[in-house]
């Protein structure tokens, strides 16, 4: 299973290896029983999770399970792409993140009952692709039911107890009455000099009554570690860019993925709905930093057109884009700066 990471990868290679990927994911967990869930559109969020205007994390799709019904003794599995705008305030005053806007999330979601096969699936799933040894598990003793089933499942030399603050181990799942009691799992780089975290099997206490396991990972941080890849972003299907300025390609790399997927989810910027203005916010600062690195419109079709190409074998939205770019007016940013990307801690590294 190894052969899922190629020796000669480059980015415009990455979606064949993020294909492969899917595809061991979504074998190995129905394979277990596990249902498949349907995907959602990003911009849909408002149909499922009223608080949210994309969907941002699979806690968004899977809250009405949470909240309004047992959850399905199978297991559900889901593959998910979200957006995290979170990154536009830092683009307006030059600011690149070490995040990227559009992420690829795969998860379950199991009854609480079956909290060991969780723990039990998600380890042989990463031993099958050949990085079950390079994980390290990150949990509370707090935590005893995390704890003694992991210790079940995972070698005792790849679990760390009580290595960080248990606040960094708990979240909510956008409701009061859920909180998630997490083990936190790091992907260990090639020289084992550093560890990335990448996923999240969590324990849901409903009411403080324990009543679901989630597991979410993101692959685009298994292939930044595992090719000790610069940025998340080289984890996307996008040309080369040659541009000196790291900061500034890395923030128009990134407001041009994610204007391409909320193109082909069928949103367009103008009108008062906040979904659409935050789109038109991407598309402004497209512009800007299009102009200030002196890309030109027609670079820009190209971008769009290799990447639809790379990504999801069709040309949609190039023209559109560009009657965008052309009717909206750049962002004003203070070019001068030269910030370092910002980083911030993240469940899972992105």
């Amino acid at each position: 299973m190894k052969a899922l990471f190629p020796i000669d990868y480059n980015r415009i290679k990455s979606e064949g290896v993020l294909s492969d990927l899917r595809a061991a994911f979504l074998k190995h967990f129905i394979l277990a029983g596990l249902i498949q869930k349907k995907t959602v559109s990003i911009v849909d969020a408002a149909r499922i999770d009223p608080s949210v205007r994309f969907i941002g994390s699979l806690t968004n799709v899977w809250k009405k399970d949470l909240l309004h019904s047992e959850i399905k003794q199978e297991g559900l599995v889901l593959i998910q792409d979200c957006l995290k705008s979170n990154n536009l305030s830092g683009f307006k005053k030059n600011e690149a993140s070490n995040r990227t806007s559009i992420v690829e999330f795969h998860g379950f979601l199991m009854p609480y009952d079956k909290l060991d096969l969780s723990i039990q699936l998600f380890h042989t799933y990463f031993e099958g692709i050949g990085l079950g040894d390079r994980l390290i598990y990150q949990v509370r003793s707090e935590d005893k039911d995390l704890l003694e089933n992991i210790d079940k499942k995972v070698p005792l030399a790849q679990i760390e107890r009580d290595t960080i603050p248990i606040e960094k181990l708990r979240h909510k799942f956008g409701h009061d009455d859920l909180l998630g009691r997490d083990i936190r799992v790091l992907l260990r780089s090639n020289d084992d000099k550093e560890a990335q975290p990448f996923a999240v099997l969590s324990v849901v206490d409903k009411k403080g009554v324990s009543h679901a396991v989630e597991m979410t990972y993101a692959p685009c941080v298994i292939l930044k570690t595992f090719y000790e890849l610069d940025h998340a972003l080289d984890s996307f299907p996008l040309k080369e860019i040659n541009i000196l300025d790291e900061n500034k390609k890395r923030i128009f790399e990134d407001c041009l993925i994610a204007t391409i997927h909320l193109y082909r989810e069928g949103l367009r910027p103008g009108g008062s709905e906040n979904k659409r203005k935050i789109l038109r916010q991407y598309v402004r600062l497209l512009k800007s930093y299009g102009e200030d690195l002196d890309i030109s419109s027609g670079e820009i079709k190209n971008l769009i057109n290799e990447y639809e190409d790379n990504k999801f074998g069709d040309r949609q939205v190039s023209s559109e884009i560009l009657v965008s770019l052309a009717q909206e007016k750049p962002i004003i940013i203070d070019s001068a700066r030269s910030i370092k990307e910002k980083k911030t801690f993240n469940r899972f590294g992105v």
